[in-house]
C-alpha cells in the first residue's frame, strides 16, 4: 500500500534526519530497516530512555506531562522481584536530553507478576496467560514536557484498531533505544502488523532489540500518530524465521490509569 501524503508528513522529519543504521544482527528480520533519528520533534520528541534500580534500559513513551508508557518486565528483575524505575531521560541523544523524570510510583498488573517463571539460562519468562498484561506506567513527580510534546493512545476497541490497521495496509511505525546503540533513538518506519489477536496480542515484523522493550508502536489516525502498542518480546534468533515480535495494543490501560489516580488520591497531602 502506497504511503499516504499525511504520513509522509509526520516521517519526513525523521527521515531528513535518518542514518543508515548497521546490518547483520540474526534477531532482526533479515534486513536492517532502522534509521537513526534526532528526537526533536513530534513523535519522537515524546520517547525517552527509562532506567530500572537494578540497571535495566528500556524504552518509554510519554503520555502525559507526568505519565510514561513502558513494559511490565522492564521493572522485573532477573530473580521476578519488582524493579522500581529510577530515571526517565526524555528525547536521550548521545549525552543529551530533552529533560529528566524521577519516577515515584509505577504500576505492574499482578497478573504478569503471578505468570514468572524461571527461565533457561537465567532470568524469568513470562508464561502466555501472562504475556497480554506486560504493560506498565510510571508516574514521574514532576511534569518534564508540555502536553503537546506528549502522544495519545489510540481510542477504540480491538475492533477500531483493526480496522485502523487495515486502513493503513497493516502498518505502523516503531522507534526505541536499541541495546547495540542505547543512547540513540532508532526506528523501523512503516514496518509491518502480521496479526491483530483480539485485544490481548499484535505480531509484527518491525526490527526491535534488546533495549527496545517498552517502545511505541505508532500508528497513522486521522493523519497523525498515536500509540497503538508497546512492545514486549521478540523470539530467539533460532525462532526468527518461524515467529514475529510481539506487543502489547493499549486497549486495557483503563484499569492502570484508574489505579494511578486512586493512589495519586491516596498519597496527596
Amino acid at each position: 500500500m502506497p504511503m499516504s501524503k499525511s504520513r509522509l508528513a509526520w516521517l519526513l522529519p525523521a527521515l531528513l534526519s535518518a542514518m543508515p543504521a548497521v546490518a547483520g544482527n540474526r534477531l532482526l528480520f533479515g534486513h536492517d530497516d532502522r534509521v537513526a533519528v534526532v528526537p526533536d520533534r513530534r513523535p519522537w520528541q515524546a520517547i525517552g530512555q527509562l532506567e530500572s534500580r537494578s540497571g535495566q534500559l528500556c524504552t518509554g513513551t510519554l503520555i502525559a506531562p507526568d505519565i510514561v508508557l513502558s513494559a511490565g518486565h522492564c521493572l522485573i528483575d532477573e530473580h521476578g522481584r519488582f524493579d522500581p524505575a529510577v530515571a526517565f531521560r526524555l528525547a536521550q541523544h548521545g549525552e543529551a536530553q530533552a529533560a529528566l523524570g524521577e519516577p515515584v510510583l509505577a504500576f505492574v498488573d499482578r497478573r504478569l507478576m503471578d505468570g514468572l517463571s524461571p527461565a533457561r539460562g537465567g532470568g524469568v519468562a513470562i508464561s502466555p496467560e501472562a504475556a497480554p498484561y506486560d504493560i506498565a506506567l510510571v508516574r514521574l513527580r514532576a511534569p518534564i514536557a508540555p502536553a503537546a510534546a506528549t502522544l495519545p493512545l489510540f481510542g477504540g476497541d480491538a475492533r477500531a484498531l483493526r480496522v485502523a490497521l487495515r486502513a493503513t495496509g497493516w502498518h505502523v511505525s516503531q522507534a526505541g533505544y536499541p541495546e547495540d546503540d542505547s543512547g540513540h533513538l532508532k526506528a523501523h518506519l512503516d514496518c509491518k502488523v502480521s496479526a491483530l489477536l483480539g485485544s490481548a496480542r499484535l505480531t509484527h515484523r518491525c526490527d526491535t532489540l534488546g533495549g527496545d522493550s517498552g517502545s511505541p508502536l505508532l500508528l497513522e489516525v486521522a493523519g497523525a500518530p498515536v500509540v497503538a502498542a508497546v512492545q514486549s518480546s521478540a523470539p530467539d534468533a533460532a525462532d526468527r524465521a518461524r515467529a514475529d515480535n510481539v506487543a502489547v495494543p493499549v486497549l486495557r490501560l483503563g484499569g492502570a490509569l484508574a489505579w494511578l489516580r486512586a493512589a495519586d488520591k491516596e498519597n496527596a497531602p
